[in-house]
């Protein structure tokens, strides 16, 4: 019989962790080049994890969802789940959604917002 241990399922998470870490990265750096090469590697990599956290908050927990939670967070900055009175903020916590639904919902959202807006220069960068 083959028993695995606890730390071997941590070491198994890790190693899955650290390969979506990687993917999603460059990804990331082709989607978002500038804020990646202002951020840097260990940058990414930490905005990643911080991602992965939060999207967790919200019962997001499979690859593809977390992906575009982080893809969104990269749109509107690391906070955007934290701004009350946003349609964000009621997307993320409608209890009747479950984790898949919320994560179309965001992407939703986000192509929404996108569209609504005008170009503007901001004075000061999400990131």
């Amino acid at each position: 019989m083959f028993i695995i241990r606890r730390a071997q399922m941590e070491k198994f998470s890790e190693a899955a962790v650290s390969r979506f870490e990687g993917k999603l990265m460059i990804h990331l750096r082709t989607l978002f080049p500038r804020v990646c090469s202002r951020l840097g590697e260990q940058g990414v990599r930490d905005v990643i994890q911080h991602g992965i956290r939060r999207a967790a908050e919200y019962g997001i927990v499979r690859e593809r969802d977390v992906s575009r939670y982080i893809g969104v967070m990269f749109m509107f900055g690391p906070e955007f789940d934290r701004k009350t009175k946003d349609f964000f903020h009621d997307v993320l916590r409608d209890p009747v959604l479950g984790a898949g639904a919320r994560s179309n919902a965001l992407c939703k959202a986000a192509l929404s917002r996108l569209r609504g807006r005008t170009l503007q220069m901001r004075r000061k960068p999400l990131w």
